[in-house]
């Protein structure tokens, strides 16, 4: 909490003074979560599924939380782990390229495939089963 202003801090009622020094442990918290996530410390599927859990477990106390502030006009400053708005957007672009080369490799699975070649194509492939089944269908 101590990049937060004080003065700002000490305007308001004490109860929300405890919930803005609740809401600084548990973005320090949510934070080094997300640290451990990036750093590769999740060595084994269990931790990483706990990780998860806390963090998200983390993220809806902080909802909760901000939405408490806001109404009462306090909105936290950037958390000195946070993303910067250049790290944001460089992320934003990897998975922009990425989620074009998904879409990429989709509709090329997706395209129909070519005929092999020496086979008459034909269009009403299903027609042919169906007359027939139609016909035993009519005695």
């Amino acid at each position: 909490m101590a990049e937060i202003d004080q003065n700002i801090i000490e305007q308001f009622d004490p109860e929300t003074r405890a919930k803005i020094a609740r809401q600084a442990e548990l973005r320090d918290l949510f934070w080094a979560e997300r640290r451990a996530y990036r750093a590769g410390e999740y060595a084994t599927e269990e931790l990483y599924e706990a990780g998860m859990d806390r963090t998200i477990a983390l993220f809806n106390q902080l909802r909760v939380l901000n939405e408490e502030l806001k109404r009462v006009g306090y909105i936290a400053p950037r958390h000195r782990d946070a993303p910067t708005a250049a790290e944001t957007e460089a992320n934003l672009e990897i998975l922009r390229r990425l989620a074009a080369v998904l879409r990429e490799h989709r509709n090329h699975h997706n395209a129909a495939p070519p005929a092999p070649p020496g086979e008459p194509q034909n269009e009403d492939t299903g027609s042919e089963g169906e007359e027939e089944n139609g016909d035993d269908q009519d005695d």
